[in-house]
């Protein structure tokens, strides 16, 4: 079996294995390399030599052994000739000449420990060494500590072994005036060596020195291939600089797909300002499809290009995409995605999207109504109407209050009906105000007779009055029998007599013939029978039998005042037909 025993030397022996397994030979601690290789006798202790120690602890003749030797180019080299004096051969002696590389992976550790000044000396004696990793870390170290000179020093000594990152460093330290004279040309130089050599962070700072003209003559296109280059290899801010070349057709034809295809690069590695530009230009993408903006009409590829934006948060977006599910027919045409979206938008306060918001969740609610493209739902149809009317929608709010005064069951709610009406009429509409007034003595109705509620005259009284104050002529007849029948209030007669003179004045005949009685019986004001002849006769004209038989009774019982109270007043009517021999 094959074995090969590591050691590494780093001035002193630090470690000894034998393939993956350590030997420990405290022995040797603090020894040179030719005292490992002497024999010692010693009255309790015997050392053979470190080939011979090895066999023995290994079980072996040494045969299957390589040795392999790691450090410093003087050590390796005595290690080398004391394994030859032992006779071992050359097959199984292999030496790794430290160039730095320890002491940098060394120093490495120490870093990630948290341990810099030590990580900063072993990166020192690596970078002697010529040690192109470790030369780059001390560059880095010192400029993180502001010792520029010492940078320059370093980067100077790196982009002599030809490494594009020292070459791109340098030219930053030259534009900057880090370590050095600031110079311009120089700095365009060492980017151009470095980005020749494919350094993507090189590659696209020459890409915005052209695009830009700084220290150089613009060259757009010069910039627009550099920015390509460095994107290819994945540089942030380049694929980021690409999608807005493509975006704004800037040393290149203006293509939005192709924008997208840079900012979708660079947004996905966390760049914030990609994200932004991504969804709008998604958006615009779309705009170009739904209208036919350079490209063929396409509905299909714009509401595509709609949602990826409007996915993303993009307000204009969101709002776009109710529109389409609003307007447009067919498969596209769905007013709960149409909803979706403008909330979505809304949130965001987009105006119009509020405003569309409400008269789409209206019109959903009228197609579950009426059953208009799906199953009819009176449930749904007030969810969806009240989601509306809550927004202010006045047409809303006014179909709400239709839907609470009419349909049966759990949904006919007069007090609904009243809250939703009057939201309506203040906003103006008409119908809700003639509406409102018809409900609220219907209400007051119901609380007199006990109409699907405690009966509560109190309650009654207060709903005629809110509707007789508004000229409601049944109300304010009402409202006066309530208060000259002591009906849920105390007894007024002047307070009746004024509520039966409002409605007797829009012709109502009942209000009419009772202020004929008044009039005649002294009942809550002066009597006076010429104005009791008056209303009764109004009351008459239109067919009232109370009003008829009281003007019959007048006449009976005493012809000659009536006739002369008739002329008086131009009665034709009563002379006529009432008091004819």
């Amino acid at each position: 079996m094959a074995i090969e025993v590591k050691i590494k030397y780093d001035g002193e022996m630090t470690e000894i294995h034998a393939n993956d397994d350590k030997i420990e030979f405290s022995y040797l601690n603090g020894k040179g390399i030719s005292q490992w290789f002497e024999k010692v006798e010693q009255s309790r202790f015997v050392w053979r030599g470190l080939p011979s120690e090895i066999n023995k602890s290994l079980g072996c003749n040494g045969e299957d052994i390589t040795y392999i030797f790691e450090g410093d180019s003087s050590s390796a080299d005595k290690f080398y000739d004391c394994t030859k004096e032992e006779g071992i051969e050359d097959k199984n002696i292999r030496i790794i000449k430290d160039n730095g590389e320890m002491k940098y992976h060394k120093g490495k550790e120490q870093e990630e420990s948290g341990n810099l000044d030590n990580a900063y000396q072993l990166y020192l004696k690596s970078a002697d060494l010529g040690y192109l990793k470790a030369q780059l870390a001390c560059a880095r170290i010192a400029g993180e500590r502001k010792n520029y000179s010492e940078q320059f020093k370093w980067y100077t000594l790196a982009k002599n072994e030809g490494d594009s990152e020292a070459q791109f460093n340098l030219g930053l330290c030259y534009e900057y005036g880090k370590g050095i004279t600031k110079n311009l040309e120089e700095a365009i130089h060492w980017y151009t060596k470095s980005a020749e050599q494919d350094f993507a962070e090189a590659q696209f700072k020459l890409g915005v020195c052209y695009y830009n003209g700084k220290n150089i003559s613009q060259s757009l296109k010069k910039g627009f291939e550099w920015f390509i280059k460095a994107a290819e290899q994945g540089h942030v801010e380049a694929q980021f600089n690409l999608g807005e070349c493509y975006e704004y057709g800037n040393s290149i034809d203006k293509n939005l797909k192709e924008a997208i295809y840079w900012y979708t690069k660079s947004a996905e590695q966390g760049y914030v300002e990609a994200h932004s530009n991504l969804v709008r230009v998604q958006f615009e993408l779309g705009k170009c499809y739904e209208y036919g903006d350079g490209v063929d009409k396409d509905l299909e590829e714009a509401i595509y290009w709609y949602t990826k934006s409007a996915e993303q948060g993009y307000v204009e977006a969101q709002f776009k995409l109710g529109e389409c599910y609003e307007y447009y027919d067919g498969v596209y045409n769905n007013l709960e995605e149409a909803i979706y979206w403008y909330t979505k938008s809304a949130e965001q306060g987009h105006v119009e999207a509020q405003s569309n918001l409400a008269r789409v969740q209206f019109e959903l609610g009228k197609c579950y109504e009426y059953g208009d493209g799906v199953d009819k739902d009176l449930e749904e149809a007030i969810y969806w109407y009240t989601k509306s009317a809550e927004q202010g929608y006045v047409e809303a709010q006014f179909k709400l209050g239709e839907c609470y005064e009419y349909y049966d069951g759990v949904y006919n709610n007069l007090e609904e009906a009243i809250y939703w009406y009057t939201k309506s009429a203040e906003q103006g509409h008409v119908e809700a105000q003639s509406n409102l007034a018809r409900v609220q003595f219907e209400l007051g109705k119901c609380y007199e007779y006990g109409d699907g509620v405690d009966k509560d005259l109190e309650e009654a009284i207060y709903w005629y009055a809110k509707v007789a104050e508004q000229g409601h002529v049944e109300a304010q007849f009402k409202l006066g029998e309530c208060y000259e029948y002591d009906d849920g209030v105390d007894k007024d007669l002047e307070e009746a007599i004024h509520w039966y003179t409002q409605a007797a004045n829009q012709g109502f005949a009942e209000a009419q013939f009772k202020l004929g009685l008044c009039y005649e019986d002294g009942n809550g004001i002066n009597k006076k029978l010429k104005v009791a002849i008056y209303w009764y006769n109004k009351a008459a004209e239109q067919g009232n039998a109370n009003a008829k038989d009281a003007l019959l009774r007048l006449r009976k019982s005493d012809r000659t005042t009536i006739r002369s109270i008739a002329l008086s007043i131009g009665a034709v009517f009563a002379g006529s037909r009432f008091l004819k021999k």
